[in-house]
């Protein structure tokens, strides 16, 4: 038998048969090193009398009364059965020292052993994942973006020399969305967490939400030391029971960040983080279910993490790191437990993080329009008619080819990608993001899947690309075999020899060099050549700045220029960012030759400062080169663009990124796009909370703009006269409209 040094307490254990009590006093020993053999010399000759189950599951609280093991009483599910929600993150925790059934190298023993309290009083009372799978970045920032917002999105590990709160999501955060739903106060909705990491994600971006409708950032700090992380989890989950005793709080988050941080360091450290939130978790149950039968709602509850860490057996420290697509990195435990959840239910379908939210939400009754998940029926009592996403989404064009993901209802095939009514690809769990390019006589589409295969070492995301010629079928061109960030997204362009050129985020793996960092991930180009029926690839990557994000790749009178976007001080990895304009030459048989040419930085708008700009356009807009891109303020979000000039010398300069579009409210997940006839579009929100498409045909244009009549957008691909938009009215199903200018 094995204990933890949470068990090492005093308690009087029950007696069943007879009904007296035993005292045990506690055993004084270091909380680093797990206990082999007996937990004390007096409870030997209870074991041998079988007074005890084995391990520590038949242990009785100081009460002397039973713990709740009986199953959870069923409910009825309906919209809206849960009024509150707690969702408890175990920072960094694989399945080895969870909820999986072997052994663990961290702890040296079966994973059994560590969290017993957990697997014995809570599993049976909820539906349990074994396990969910985190399919964006497994990085606790890129988590828990997806996490509070339901969409899995490029959210980089992104610090700040100036400290948190000022690099939010693109989309609603559930805080928002709960608060706008149920007239809640801040401190009604709670992010706890001994990390200030997290401080980020209290609210996005999205227009119509923002920082009137944050939750409250609740910092778990060593007692006297507002500056100092609290090094006990347990802290944490006290938080958050007085955030819902005291503040009467209706959601609260919780992370407990001390477990990830011990990860990174010490093995033995690390699992005895673990093993130490187990008595507290099922305390906070505990008394939940107390209060409950008090006559106070009980709130959903959900334990999990956010992700894993390497299991790579033959490295040196196997269980220390994560950020890759390593199963280990992607496997996360999940348990849900409360009102409108079946008691004992296993999901026999993929879990993901996004499921996580819609499912929480809805119970909640909050509308989550943007999110990408999908209900964990397995878990939910009776077979109630939850909301899916359905329609196209991620919309493509090149003159007259268009492409569009395409949502699709299961969990083990979520969607396919479709170009000009033809499905391209389908049948594994991720299909998305398809970008099109059209040459004389060919077409060409490309874009990012993802598969759970069975048996692997790694999950990554790969790069697909895909060929025809005149109207006959499509070949698939295999782009890479290589990891790639979950970000990825091709950029396409057909020069007058009929070459492919793609430009997209990868690492050096992609080209067969070493793992995907955040250091070593870059810009890499791609060219196809017909002649030879092959790829070349640029092995040198440009770009290597601290947490790139996606370019932009134009061809102009057959110069190749790249937008891309870097940030101001990489040391300390500013939020702060600009444009960086480049061209690029690549003479065959060579290597590209890469030129800076300018760097941009945002003016600000109207006395408001813009700090960072994303999602970069460049394109010929009327008769010059504009580069165009989404700009970030404390107050809102802007359309900020910049433009060739020539100066009396027939030199080029570029003018700043100045201010075309300063309501504030643009889509920040939404890149402006430029269309072959030259126009620049881009959307925003109306003042009565509509969806606005709007164009301009030069940088210091006023821009004509027209209501599509729906309330939520998630792409436009213009093409010549119009654009076409994805649009819905909030009840996630997505259609493809043609706006006409």
């Amino acid at each position: 038998m094995r204990c933890r040094p949470g068990d090492l307490q005093p308690l009087e254990l029950w007696w069943p048969s007879g009904g007296f009590l035993v005292h045990v006093p506690a055993i004084d020993r270091s909380p680093l090193t797990p206990l082999r053999g007996a937990c004390a010399p007096g409870l030997l000759l209870l074991a041998a009398l079988g007074a005890l189950a084995p391990g520590c599951d038949g242990w009785r609280d100081k009460s002397g009364r039973p713990d709740d093991t009986g199953p959870a009483p069923v409910l009825d599910a309906e919209h809206g059965v849960a009024a509150r929600a707690v969702i408890v993150v175990m920072d960094g925790v694989r399945m080895e020292e969870s909820f999986g059934d072997g052994e663990s190298d961290a702890w040296g023993g079966p994973t059994a052993e560590v969290m017993p309290r957990i697997r014995h009083d809570l599993r049976r009372q909820g539906g349990v994942a074994q396990p969910a799978y985190v399919t964006g970045t497994t990085f606790t920032s890129s988590a828990h973006a997806n996490l509070l917002t339901g969409v899995r999105q490029y959210y980089p590990n992104m610090g700040s020399s100036t400290g948190y709160a000022r690099r939010q999501p693109d989309h609603p955060t559930l805080f928002e969305q709960l608060r706008v739903e149920r007239d809640l106060g801040p401190e009604q909705v709670v992010l706890a967490a001994n990390t200030t990491i997290l401080g980020d994600l209290v609210y996005g971006h999205a227009p119509g939400y923002g920082r009137d409708y944050a939750g409250q950032y609740l910092h778990v700090t060593v007692s006297g030391d507002s500056n100092a992380n609290a090094q006990d989890d347990g802290m944490v989950l006290t938080r958050v029971k007085s955030s819902l005793d005291r503040d009467d709080a209706v959601f609260v988050l919780a992370n407990l960040h001390q477990i990830d941080r011990s990860g990174h360091s010490n093995a033995p450290v690390y699992a005895n983080y673990v093993a130490d939130v187990d008595r507290p978790l099922v305390d906070l149950w505990k008394g939940l279910r107390g209060a409950e039968r008090r006559g106070e709602d009980l709130p959903l509850v959900v334990v999990m993490s956010d992700h894993g860490r390497h299991r790579f057996v033959d490295e040196e420290s196997p269980w220390q790191d994560h950020g890759c697509s390593c199963t280990g990195c992607r496997e996360v435990p999940l348990l849900i437990m409360g009102p409108g959840i079946e008691a004992g239910a296993v999901a026999t379908a993929p879990a993901l993080l996004e499921d996580v939210t819609h499912t929480v939400a809805w119970l909640m009754g909050v509308p989550m329009p943007y999110s990408t998940g999908l209900a964990l029926d397995e878990f939910l009592v009776g077979a109630p008619d939850v909301p899916v996403r359905s329609g196209e989404v991620a919309l493509a064009a090149d003159g007259d080819l268009v492409a569009w993901q395409r949502w699709e209802p299961t969990r083990e095939a979520r969607s396919s990608v479709v170009v000009d009514d033809q499905v391209l690809a389908q049948g594994v769990l991720h299909v998305e993001q398809p970008t099109v390019a059209r040459g004389d006589g060919v077409d060409f589409a490309c874009w990012r899947q993802l598969d759970l295969v069975e048996g692997a070492e790694r999950w990554p995301w790969e790069g697909h690309c895909a060929r025809r010629v005149a109207d006959g079928p499509w070949e698939d061109l295999a782009l890479l075999t290589g990891e790639l960030p979950d970000g990825f997204e091709a950029q396409l362009e057909v020069d007058k020899q009929g070459r492919l050129w793609v430009l997209f985020l990868g690492g050096v793996e992609s080209v067969g060099m070493d793992a995907i960092t955040p250091s070593t991930v870059g810009y890499l180009l791609a060219r196809w050549d017909d002649a030879r029926s092959s790829w070349e690839y640029s092995t040198a990557l440009r770009g290597r700045d601290r947490f790139p994000s996606n370019a932009r790749l134009r061809l102009v009178d057959g110069e190749l220029w790249v937008a891309t976007v870097r940030s101001d001080d990489e040391a300390s990895m500013r939020y702060s960012r600009h444009v960086v304009l480049s061209t690029v030459r690549w003479a065959t048989g060579g290597l590209p030759v890469w030129r800076e040419v300018a760097s941009l930085y945002p003016t600000d708008s109207d006395n408001t400062e813009v700090d960072r700009v994303e999602r970069p356009a460049l394109g010929v807009v009327g008769r010059g080169l504009v580069v165009a891109a989404v700009g970030y303020s404390d107050e809102g979000t802007y359309l900020m663009a910049s433009s060739q000039l020539s100066t009396g010398t027939g030199e080029q300069e570029w003018s700043e990124l100045v201010t075309l579009d300063d309501s504030g409210r643009v889509y920040p997940h939404l890149s402006p796009a430029i269309s072959d006839d030259g126009w620049l579009y881009w959307a925003r929100q109306a003042g009565a909370g509509g969806v606005t498409i709007c164009r301009a045909d030069s940088a210091d244009a006023t821009p004509t703009c027209h209501d599509t009549g729906s309330g939520w957008i998630d792409s436009l691909a213009p093409a010549s006269g119009g654009v076409w938009a994805s649009l819905s009215d909030g009840d996630l199903s997505w259609s493809r409209v043609w706006v006409p200018f």
